[in-house]
Protein backbone atom coordinates (compact mmCIF):
# COMPACT_ATOMS: atom_id res chain seq x y z
CA UNK A 1 0.00 0.00 0.00
CA UNK A 2 1.39 3.53 -0.98
CA UNK A 3 1.78 6.29 1.50
CA UNK A 4 -0.61 8.59 -0.23
CA UNK A 5 -3.11 5.52 -0.59
CA UNK A 6 -3.44 6.39 3.28
CA UNK A 7 -3.69 10.34 3.14
CA UNK A 8 -7.29 11.92 3.56
CA UNK A 9 -6.01 14.76 1.07
CA UNK A 10 -6.38 12.08 -1.50
CA UNK A 11 -10.57 11.69 -0.58
CA UNK A 12 -13.12 13.21 -3.09
CA UNK A 13 -14.29 15.72 -0.86
CA UNK A 14 -17.29 16.25 -3.15
CA UNK A 15 -18.55 12.84 -1.98
CA UNK A 16 -17.92 14.05 1.52
CA UNK A 17 -19.90 17.21 0.58
CA UNK A 18 -22.82 15.01 -0.92
CA UNK A 19 -23.13 12.59 1.88
CA UNK A 20 -23.27 15.65 4.42
CA UNK A 21 -26.42 17.21 2.02
CA UNK A 22 -28.06 14.10 1.90
CA UNK A 23 -27.52 14.09 5.91
CA UNK A 24 -28.67 17.74 6.78
CA UNK A 25 -31.94 17.31 6.15
CA UNK A 26 -32.56 14.20 8.31
CA UNK A 27 -30.15 15.76 11.36
CA UNK A 28 -32.03 17.00 14.81
CA UNK A 29 -30.42 20.38 14.84
CA UNK A 30 -31.38 23.09 16.70
CA UNK A 31 -33.15 26.03 14.94
CA UNK A 32 -30.58 29.54 15.20
CA UNK A 33 -32.71 32.43 16.06
CA UNK A 34 -30.87 35.24 13.36
CA UNK A 35 -32.81 38.53 15.10
CA UNK A 36 -30.05 41.02 13.87
CA UNK A 37 -26.78 41.59 12.09
CA UNK A 38 -25.21 41.10 14.91
CA UNK A 39 -26.69 37.73 15.77
CA UNK A 40 -25.60 36.43 11.92
CA UNK A 41 -22.19 37.53 12.52
CA UNK A 42 -21.89 36.06 15.92
CA UNK A 43 -22.95 32.84 14.10
CA UNK A 44 -20.46 33.08 10.96
CA UNK A 45 -17.63 33.66 13.72
CA UNK A 46 -18.63 30.33 15.82
CA UNK A 47 -19.13 28.46 12.10
CA UNK A 48 -15.59 30.18 11.48
CA UNK A 49 -13.79 29.14 14.39
CA UNK A 50 -15.66 25.69 14.27
CA UNK A 51 -14.15 25.09 10.54
CA UNK A 52 -10.78 26.16 12.22
CA UNK A 53 -11.05 23.33 14.87
CA UNK A 54 -12.07 20.85 12.11
CA UNK A 55 -8.71 21.82 10.01
CA UNK A 56 -6.40 21.43 13.41
CA UNK A 57 -8.39 18.29 13.78
CA UNK A 58 -7.82 16.59 10.38
CA UNK A 59 -3.87 17.99 10.68
CA UNK A 60 -3.22 15.92 13.84
CA UNK A 61 -5.06 13.17 12.13
CA UNK A 62 -2.60 13.45 8.85
CA UNK A 63 0.19 13.51 11.41
CA UNK A 64 -1.17 10.26 12.94
CA UNK A 65 -1.68 9.01 9.91
CA UNK A 66 1.69 9.68 8.55
CA UNK A 67 3.35 7.94 11.80
CA UNK A 68 0.93 5.36 11.89
CA UNK A 69 2.09 4.37 8.41
CA UNK A 70 5.79 4.93 9.55
CA UNK A 71 5.36 2.63 12.54
CA UNK A 72 3.57 -0.04 9.80
CA UNK A 73 6.36 -0.09 7.45
CA UNK A 74 9.12 -0.92 10.25
CA UNK A 75 6.98 -3.91 11.85
CA UNK A 76 6.72 -4.89 8.05
CA UNK A 77 10.43 -4.72 7.62
CA UNK A 78 11.10 -6.45 11.12
CA UNK A 79 8.16 -9.21 10.16
CA UNK A 80 9.54 -9.70 6.40
CA UNK A 81 13.61 -9.18 6.78
CA UNK A 82 13.67 -11.36 10.30
CA UNK A 83 15.92 -14.22 9.92
CA UNK A 84 13.33 -16.62 11.61
CA UNK A 85 10.35 -18.04 10.06
CA UNK A 86 7.21 -16.00 11.06
CA UNK A 87 3.59 -17.02 10.05
CA UNK A 88 0.20 -15.39 10.54
CA UNK A 89 -3.13 -17.72 9.90
CA UNK A 90 -6.72 -17.32 10.59
CA UNK A 91 -8.57 -19.81 12.70
CA UNK A 92 -8.72 -22.19 10.03
CA UNK A 93 -4.82 -22.73 9.99
CA UNK A 94 -4.88 -20.57 6.75
CA UNK A 95 -1.44 -18.97 6.04
CA UNK A 96 -2.28 -14.91 5.67
CA UNK A 97 1.10 -13.94 5.44
CA UNK A 98 4.38 -15.33 5.99
CA UNK A 99 7.79 -14.18 5.76
CA UNK A 100 10.74 -15.08 3.15
CA UNK A 101 12.54 -17.25 5.81
CA UNK A 102 9.00 -19.22 6.17
CA UNK A 103 8.56 -19.62 2.82
CA UNK A 104 12.41 -20.43 2.58
CA UNK A 105 11.78 -22.89 4.86
CA UNK A 106 8.94 -24.40 3.16
CA UNK A 107 10.34 -24.63 0.20
CA UNK A 108 7.66 -22.40 -1.29
CA UNK A 109 7.24 -19.15 -3.26
CA UNK A 110 5.22 -16.85 -0.61
CA UNK A 111 2.46 -16.32 -3.41
CA UNK A 112 1.79 -19.96 -3.83
CA UNK A 113 1.71 -20.54 0.38
CA UNK A 114 -0.59 -17.47 1.13
CA UNK A 115 -4.01 -19.05 1.15
CA UNK A 116 -3.14 -22.13 2.06
CA UNK A 117 -2.89 -24.36 5.60
CA UNK A 118 -0.62 -24.54 7.16
CA UNK A 119 -0.85 -27.97 8.99
CA UNK A 120 0.39 -30.36 6.06
CA UNK A 121 3.60 -28.94 6.40
CA UNK A 122 3.62 -29.40 10.80
CA UNK A 123 4.96 -32.99 11.53
CA UNK A 124 2.22 -35.44 13.63
CA UNK A 125 4.81 -34.86 16.63
CA UNK A 126 4.67 -31.04 16.46
CA UNK A 127 0.54 -30.95 15.50
CA UNK A 128 -0.86 -30.80 19.26
CA UNK A 129 1.68 -28.01 20.16
CA UNK A 130 0.68 -25.80 17.15
CA UNK A 131 -3.39 -26.71 18.19
CA UNK A 132 -2.58 -26.12 21.81
CA UNK A 133 -0.76 -22.52 21.07
CA UNK A 134 -3.60 -21.48 18.07
CA UNK A 135 -6.10 -22.22 20.70
CA UNK A 136 -4.96 -20.42 23.52
CA UNK A 137 -3.99 -17.15 21.02
CA UNK A 138 -7.86 -17.42 19.94
CA UNK A 139 -9.04 -17.91 23.85
CA UNK A 140 -6.74 -14.76 24.85
CA UNK A 141 -6.86 -13.13 21.79
CA UNK A 142 -2.77 -12.80 22.51
CA UNK A 143 -0.25 -14.20 19.94
CA UNK A 144 1.24 -17.42 20.79
CA UNK A 145 4.68 -18.65 20.26
CA UNK A 146 6.11 -22.02 19.71
CA UNK A 147 8.54 -23.80 17.86
CA UNK A 148 7.59 -27.03 15.58
CA UNK A 149 9.07 -28.88 13.50
CA UNK A 150 8.01 -28.47 10.14
CA UNK A 151 8.33 -31.10 7.13
CA UNK A 152 7.97 -29.98 2.92
CA UNK A 153 5.03 -31.29 1.98
CA UNK A 154 6.56 -34.05 -0.30
CA UNK A 155 8.28 -35.63 2.73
Amino acid sequence: MKKQDLNPINMDFSDLRRQAEKILPEAALPAIPINSIEDAERLITELQVHQIELELQNDELRKMQDQLFGEREKYADLYNFAPVAYFTFDERDVILDLNQAAADLLGNDRKFLIGHPLTPYITPASLQIFIRHRQLSLETKVPQVCELIIRLRSG
